[in-house]
């Protein structure tokens, strides 16, 4: 054997995936190899680094692999860059089990050790045996083969690695539950030949459908109702609750979906924890029929005590780099450029009422508008946010006394500098004349920005419906305003009008059968948009 390349070979039976050490001339390849050898095989006792006499794994290089990641497979076998190479009876029991998780065998002569500086180099040559593990179901008696494949995320795979059986019988699982199947049970059954030919059969245990035959919220004794009668905001409305008993159209009641009730739970916590009730609890507790078909739902509701306001303050920052800590900001404090008086008579949250996130989020806004007003605008207008001058949010710091239960609130907010307009661009109307577009608009260049006039020049010109689309609703962009800074010029801003045109042209065709008439057909052509003076002349030239 090469002293530059001295080897110990492991040789692997290839049918059991057995281990057969070489102990012959080791002496000579590794020192301390016989120290190895009487090592007791299977123990997986581990010594002190001073004792062990097993060579440091400094490289491992794998061969033969084209489905599996060589270094998954590689730290399966116990081989670890830095770590020990395993001993003989780890190795055997690592063998077999990579046989049976993946079909992959270690060639002959293929595990193997080459000497370096500070330890060794292992080479693996594997060999992954060709199998089919075909995946098949078996007692889905509602839903097809094709549901569950869909459920599984494997598509029309016919390959299925044992590896993955867990993760795929979670999966179909889940899904079953979601379908109101709660009880369900998959079970994966792993058989074949065991060499070429290996199959795996998803067993599933359906069970009962349950549904839902009633859920009722107990415990909400001091929940503030909200509206009168028919038009009341109970705690339910509030936190928009999805699980539902019997009703009108669900005699039987709504399919029980595990997933949703724990949806609804935290909605619940959340709707309470937005009116002050920071301590509240809320548990489910699912009462299942005597055939596991139905399900009563009680969502028990400890709300704990009210938090109420001792003080709301309100500070000015400026954020600033960090020279102590590279790529972080600090806050530095200034002075309100509005005075506090003023704002203050702008704010929602009062002191000694409760602590709540919906008068946070209205004081936000409206402080934010009084800014806008000022000629603030917000940071996030801008195009390219840094270093553009503009103002932010910087969030409600509470500070919470849980003995007293009251909250210290201070508003936190980075003021910017106030802008002058230099020009006004308008982009995106292709067929909207910008004369219709700058006759509606009420900001003035040259002048300070207002964030209130542009609120209420986008509202009248989304009103025109030439930039709306109602059969898209909700998908269509809206008119929006961004800013760009002017080189030179750091109070001076160009803002640009982004508009998308909507629908202007709606052509319906329709028929119908009259008893003195016969069939009739009616055709309309609508047109929302569009210039008096450049009439269409046919109507193919209405749609060009």
């Amino acid at each position: 054997m090469c002293t530059g390349h001295r080897r110990i070979a492991l040789r692997v039976a290839q049918g059991l995936g057995r281990v057969l050490l070489v102990i012959a001339a080791v002496h000579l390849a590794i020192p301390g190899a016989s120290a190895l050898a009487a090592v007791p095989q299977g123990t997986g006792t581990q010594t002190s680094s001073e004792e062990d006499p097993r060579p440091v794994i400094v490289d491992i290089k794998v061969e033969g692999l084209e489905l599996q990641d060589p270094e998954t497979i590689a730290r399966r076998l116990g081989l670890v860059r830095g770590g020990r190479i395993p001993l003989p009876g780890q190795w055997d029991r690592a063998m077999r089990q990579l046989n049976n998780d993946f079909r992959i065998l270690v060639a002959p002569d293929g595990y193997s050790f080459e000497e370096t500086e500070g330890g060794v180099i292992v080479h693996l040559s594997l060999v992954e045996m060709p199998f089919d593990l075909d995946p098949k179901f078996v007692g889905n008696a509602h839903f097809d083969e094709e549901k569950l494949r869909e459920w599984a995320d494997i598509g029309g795979r016919v390959q299925v690695y044992a590896a993955e059986v867990e993760a795929i019988s979670d999966r179909i699982q889940r899904a079953y539950r979601r379908q109101g199947y709660h009880f369900v049970e998959v079970f994966a059954r792993i058989g074949g030949d065991g060499v070429q030919k290996r199959d795996i059969a998803f067993e599933i245990r359906e069970g009962p459908k349950v549904y839902v035959t009633s859920a009722r919220v107990v415990g909400d004794e001091n929940f503030p109702e909200e509206g009168f009668l028919v038009w009341s905001r109970t705690l339910k409305k509030a936190a928009s609750v999805q699980t539902k008993g019997r009703g009108l159209f669900a005699w039987f009641g709504h399919r029980y979906d595990e997933e949703v009730v724990e949806a609804d739970r935290i909605a619940l916590m959340t709707a309470y924890r937005d009116r002050g009730y920071l301590d509240v609890v809320v548990a489910v507790e699912p009462t299942f029929s005597r055939d596991k078909s139905g399900v009563r739902i009680v969502f028990r509701v400890d709300e704990g005590p009210l938090y109420r306001v001792r003080s709301v303050n309100i500070r000015a920052f400026e954020i600033e780099p960090d020279p102590s800590r590279r790529g972080e900001n600090i806050e530095r404090p200034v002075d309100l450029v509005i005075p506090e008086d003023e704002l203050r008579e702008l704010l929602a949250l009062e002191v000694g009422g409760p602590f709540e996130s919906v008068r946070v989020q209205r004081d936000r806004r409206e402080l934010l508008d009084r800014y806008a007003e000022r000629g603030h605008i917000q940071s996030s207008s801008f195009e390219g946010r840094a270093g553009s001058g503009g103002g932010q949010w910087l969030g409600a710091d509470p500070l919470f006394d849980y003995e007293s239960k009251e909250v210290e609130v201070t508003y936190k907010i980075q003021q910017g500098r106030p802008f002058t307009l230099r020009y006004l661009d308008v982009e995106g109307n292709v067929d909207t004349k910008d004369h219709v577009i700058r006759s509606r608009i009420s900001q003035l260049p040259g002048a300070l920005i207002d964030g209130a006039r542009l609120r209420s020049d986008r509202a009248r010109i989304e009103r025109t419906g030439y930039f709306s689309d109602s059969f898209t609703r909700g998908a269509h962009p809206p008119p929006s305003f961004r800013f760009r800074a002017v080189p030179d010029s750091p109070d001076v801003v160009d803002a640009v009008l982004t508009l998308s045109e909507g629908r202007t042209i709606n052509a319906n065709l329709s028929g119908g059968v009259a008893s003195d008439q016969g069939l009739v057909g009616i055709l309309s052509l609508q047109i929302n948009n569009f210039d008096y003076r450049r009439l269409p002349s046919s109507v193919l030239s209405t749609f060009n």
